[in-house]
């Protein structure tokens, strides 16, 4: 039996959703957001599979998130330094809510949170908030769904990290000012 999605549809929407990127985000913001469309994607897909994201890829994502933000240091350092300090702050946010949850909330969310912090917080604290609600939102409404189909509240478990990589990707295309 076959888990995961049809073959070459990651590639496929990893190559839409940069495409989304780069139309409304030209420039330096294009780089770290088509980071997080191609390796937010995989994790996606992977998180949904089998509720699980990957440390290697989780890492490889934050390591890239990083370097994505070097051709921001030339035009914005502000923005940088914004990034590096949205990236502790959903890191920490996430970390929060794992020890309130009692590891409700999954460890590779945790490692991802950086990588998306800092991917939003370049644009600005407003746009962090609206990444996290946007996806804190669409991760309940998972939920919901999940619940209604299977005529159960307590016990349901849902992937994560897909809404957050959505939300990320959401408001930076959206709502991003251009480059």
């Amino acid at each position: 039996m076959r888990i995961g999605p049809p073959a070459a549809s990651v590639e496929a929407v990893s190559a839409l959703a940069c495409a989304l990127v780069v139309a409304a985000r030209p420039g330096p913001a294009a780089v770290a957001g088509c980071w997080i469309a191609v390796c937010g994607i995989a994790l996606v897909a992977v998180d949904a599979a089998v509720h699980r994201l990957p440390g290697p890829l989780t890492a490889a994502t934050t390591a890239g998130s990083g370097l994505a933000l070097v051709p921001t240091a030339w035009v914005d350092p502000a923005g940088v330094a914004r990034a590096v300090a949205a990236a502790a702050a959903a890191a920490g946010m996430l970390l929060l809510v794992r020890a309130a949850t009692r590891g409700g909330l999954g460890g590779g969310d945790c490692t991802l949170a950086p990588a998306l912090g800092a991917t939003a917080g370049r644009d600005g604290w407003p746009a962090l908030l609206l990444a996290g609600l946007v996806g804190a939102v669409l991760g309940a409404l998972h939920a919901l769904v999940v619940a209604a189909r299977t005529g159960r509240v307590r016990g349901v478990e849902v992937p994560f990290g897909p809404a957050l990589v959505v939300g990320v990707l959401a408001v930076v295309t959206a709502v991003g000012p251009p480059g």
